[in-house]
């Protein structure tokens, strides 16, 4: 019997472990690892266990395999080999080979699937012999029909082979694509179809093929120092998907609900640490390396286009033609070309966007000419959608086309663009609504336009104004890693000689590279100091912060307890949102204080409230591991009603989190306004409104952010909270009821003046109304003012102007008359000097709008000289009938906005005229 795995260079270790325990199980027999990207000689194993050879050397011809090396990704590669492995291992003398998967251990002796090997063409094992239950939980039955009856991580070929094998080979050939629909293209299903072809053994054995896609029907128990299965000897386990990194979790392949979690499976818990360990043993003789097949020519190679070269060589075998060129040559750029060819000549629309269409129903619904009427706009689409739609690669897209817009006023009239994920129901669309709330209260123009440019569910409550309008200023509560996206979305009217502030959360040090996002704004809004900073090291852009409002809370109802399953007495209390980032948030942290604190027993609880641990089930049964040592931790993983959130956290003896980083911190804020103590990490965003004199911060360690914890950059750090100091202000605040209770009566005084609604309002009055001012000054810096000939007879606007002016600057008047001459010309001048200061400041105002009037008359004498030429120039040509009659509509056009634009000037002149001699007559009566 020989054994065989096939591995990339980055999973030489586990096929390492996988040859030991075999070998240890079969001392006589040998194994083989296939490692699908390595160079002929590149790994010597230096054992007398296994031997290791290249991919390139089975007897495949090169061409073939370099196709494959495109059209199969790394998983899919193994896949396709494993005939021909098999094969080769039959043509040096073996009679029996077993294939393995590289993540199975072997535990005991498999002589008898030798024995049924030798009697059938294959042996095969399914992945569970029993149905699951329908709960929803994974894998659920569906996943386990899409993945096929048997699992071809182990399989048994014997001397009469040779015939199953050679149908395999020519299934696989183009069709090893992992990928649930259609279902024959998908790997696995093809051994589907073996029983009713060949000879063949099933193995039902429960020893055989342990994994989590069974492990809910089959019990593990010790006898004797022999591990058995359901009674039956354990034979091998199948890991798939298990990591070492995380070893609260059985199998990465299910991690968000998996069926099976090793917090009540004790023994398996045991065999994957064990296997764990032995895994990061061998990896410090096969290190991990990067997928030699997995960019053409710098390009990351995506399951798109794999896809589409898989398509274009199954047409050029069914049509017998030239296919498309061969990859990995040592330069890819032919490739590359050949995706960006134009589909036909004279045509936008190339290969690459061709074969998107092709392969998407959804697209092909939406955009059914994409070679004709539909051209421009789907790759219009396609630009616009690139950054949120994985089958699109920006590199390989064709030239966008000019789209056509609906008309939009844009004006110079002071208001407001508001811009954000107002219908989503997440985070930052409640940020950017309660940014709308903030703009009514200071009474000015506005108008909203929302996004959809994100996953989350569209249905918050939200009244959108729908107007055409675009204001001078624009505030885009829209995240920076789709902003380009969003300003396409919008517009140009939005964008061109506007002023836009984006408003943008932060949670490192470190902010990504958005610096594309930040060329198109002004200016930058966020929610801490800590954020400003962070933002500020990437741009000269103006960054503010916009102080967030908390408001008291209402008094709480007593905590029912028993119905939430806590104990009574005291307790400490954090809360967080496993969508927010485990790693982040760091519950672990909490959980390490509390226990230095206290032995179990002798102090108060702890409290973990979260949510959306369903939905992060890898992460949710990691916490629970780390909960499992105690018993005065309790896990609360369920949604509770606002007022019972609002008790628990009012009866809490202290808030804790000890979080690595925040951009705000709502939940500590909350806390200190229920006059709880808080002790927190004395870094980041909650240093907005945290101090040393009214909370316990608790001090850190800057270390690297890890990789995995999407969207913050491994180059940033973030903190490691100083556990023995959090354990010490725990102790102290148990220990302490009294002087903790008054420094919550200190925090709640402190949270409730620094971040009132008061505070949001007086910022958002002060940014808007210097952005409009900004925004005013620009327009006018950039405005280009023709000059008109002047009429003959000037207008009666100039000389009211003029008159307006000197009206404005004309020196009061103490001499008229009065009963007391003298006394009266006193009390007068002394009243105009009292009233110096806003009389200033009244003609500044007056003196700007006379500027504005002057403008606009200069504007009023361009039109009147424009329309003069036009009807000129109508009289001239009155031979070109079709041309006399378009101009003369726009003449009219001109010419009532002439005579409306005068009348307005005549008008507000009038009405100046009017507020100087009011200015004047309030003056005298004062007097």
């Amino acid at each position: 019997m020989h054994g065989l795995t096939i591995v990339a260079r980055g999973d030489v270790a586990s096929a390492a472990v996988l040859a030991r325990t075999f070998a240890a199980a079969h001392p006589d027999a040998r194994f083989t690892i296939v490692v699908t990207d390595a160079e002929p000689g590149e790994y010597i194993s230096g054992s007398d266990t296994f031997e290791i050879l290249a991919a390139v050397e089975l007897p495949i011809s090169n061409d073939e395999f370099r196709k494959w090396a495109l059209v199969y990704d790394e998983v899919e590669l193994r896949q396709v080999l494993k005939p021909w492995a098999v094969e080769m291992l039959f043509e040096a003398g073996n009679e029996v080979v077993v294939l393995l998967d590289p993540n199975i251990a072997v535990y005991a002796s498999l002589d008898e699937v030798e024995s049924l090997a030798r009697k059938n063409s294959v042996v095969l094992v399914p992945h569970t012999t029993e149905p699951p239950a329908r709960d929803g939980l994974r894998p659920t039955e569906g996943e386990l029909l899409a993945a096929g009856i048997y699992d071809l991580g182990f399989m048994a070929f014997g001397p009469d082979s040779n015939a199953m094998l050679t149908w395999w080979k020519e299934g696989l050939r183009r069709d090893t694509h992992v990928a649930p629909h259609p279902a024959l293209t998908f790997t696995q299903r093809w051994i589907d179809l073996v029983p009713a072809y060949f000879e063949h053994a099933i193995l039902r054995d429960p020893g055989y093929n342990v994994g989590y896609k069974n492990l809910d029907t089959r019990v593990i128990t010790d006898s004797n120092d022999r591990l058995l299965v359901n009674g039956s000897e354990l034979r091998f386990c199948h890991f798939t998907g298990y990591d070492p990194s995380v070893p609260w979790l059985l199998s990465g392949e299910a991690s968000d609900n998996p069926r099976v979690v090793l917090s009540e499976h004790p023994l398996v818990r045991d065999l994957c640490d064990q296997y764990g360990r032995d895994l990061v043993a061998a990896a410090e003789e096969f290190p991990q390396v990067e997928y030699r097949f997995a960019d053409l020519d710098g390009l990351a190679i995506r399951p798109v286009l794999r896809e589409l070269y898989r398509h274009a060589l199954a047409d050029s075998d069914r049509r017998d033609i030239d296919g498309p060129p061969l990859p990995f040559s040592g330069s890819d750029r032919e490739i590359s070309a050949w995706f960006r060819e134009p589909v036909r000549p004279q045509a936008h629309l190339n290969r690459f966007l061709y074969g998107v269409w092709e392969i998407r129903y959804d697209l092909r619904n939406a955009f059914p000419h994409p070679l004709g009427a539909d051209e421009s706009e789907f790759i219009n689409w396609a630009w616009l959608n690139r950054d949120s739609d994985s089958h699109l690669v920006a590199e390989l897209l064709p030239d966008e086309v000019a789209p056509e817009r609906p008309p939009i006023l844009a004006t110079d009239t002071p208001g407001v663009n508001l811009a954000g994920y107002f219908l989503a129901e997440l985070g930052v669309g409640e940020m950017a609504r309660l940014l709308v709330d903030g703009i009514k209260s200071i009474d000015i123009p506005y108008n909203t336009l929302t996004t959809r440019q994100t996953a989350s569910r569209q249905n918050a409550q939200f009244e959108e104004t729908g107007s055409v309008v675009r204001y001078p200023v624009t505030i885009a509560a829209v995240n920076a890693d789709v902003f380009i996206t969003w300003t396409r979305e919008v517009g140009p009217e939005l964008l061109e000689g506007r002023y836009l502030a984006a408003m943008w959360a932060w949670e490192v040090e470190q902010y990504p590279d958005y610096s594309a996002a930040m060329s198109m704004v002004d200016e930058i809004w966020t929610l801490s100091r800590f954020g400003r900073a962070a933002i500020a090291k990437t741009t000269d852009k103006p960054v503010h912060v916009i102080p967030l409002p908390i408001r008291e809370p209402a008094p709480h109802s007593p905590l029912d307890r028993a119905a939430i399953g806590i104990p009574d007495g005291p307790y400490m209390l954090f809360a967080f949102d496993y969508f927010s980032t485990v790693e982040r948030k760091n519950p672990f942290a909490v959980i390490n204080a509390f226990s230095q604190a206290f032995d179990e027993g002798t102090g108060p609880s702890l409290v973990i409230k979260s949510i959306n641990g369903d939905r992060r089930r890898a992460d949710r049964e990691r916490l629970r591991r780390a909960c499992s040592q105690r018993r005065d931790i309790f896990l609360l993983e369920d949604y509770l009603d606002a007022s019972v959130v609002s008790s628990l956290m009012g009866e809490a003896t202290a808030y804790v989190s000890l979080h690595r980083a925040e951009g705000f911190g709502l939940t500590m804020a909350e806390a200190m306004a229920r006059g709880v103590p808080v002790v927190a990490t004395g870094y980041s965003g909650n240093l907005e409104f945290m101090t040393s004199d009214n909370s316990m911060l608790v001090p850190f360690t800057r270390v690297p952010v890890p990789s995995g914890c999407d969207p913050y950059p491994t180059s940033s750090p973030w903190a490691e909270a100083d556990v023995d100091v959090a354990a010490a202000y725990l102790r102290w605040v148990y220990d302490n009821p009294t002087a903790a209770a008054e420094l919550g009566r200190i925090g709640r005084s402190s949270i409730l003046r620094t971040c009132s609604m008061d505070n949001t309002t007086r910022f958002l009055r002060e940014r808007i109304e210097n952005m409009l001012q900004i925004s005013e000054q620009t327009r006018r810096e950039k405005a280009v003012w023709k000059p008109a000939q002047q009429a003959q007879d000037p207008t009666a606007s100039s000389s009211a102007i003029d008159r307006a002016r000197a009206m404005i600057h004309r020196a009061p008047d103490v001499t008229g008359p009065s009963r007391v001459p003298v006394l009266a010309s006193y009390f007068r001048r002394l009243v105009y000097r009292t009233l110096a200061h806003h009389d200033e400041q009244s003609k500044d105002q007056l003196d700007a709008l006379i500027d504005a009037l002057a403008h606009l008359e200069e504007g009023q004498l361009a039109l009147q000289a424009s329309v003069s030429g036009l009807a000129a120039d109508l009289n001239s040509q009155a031979e070109r009938v079709e041309e006399i009659s378009v101009g003369s509509h726009s003449a009219r056009r001109e010419l009532v906005e002439y005579q409306r634009l005068s009348g307005a000037i005549q008008n507000t002149v009038a009405e100046i005229e009017q507020r100087v001699n009011k200015l004047n007559s309030d003056t005298a009566t004062t007097a």
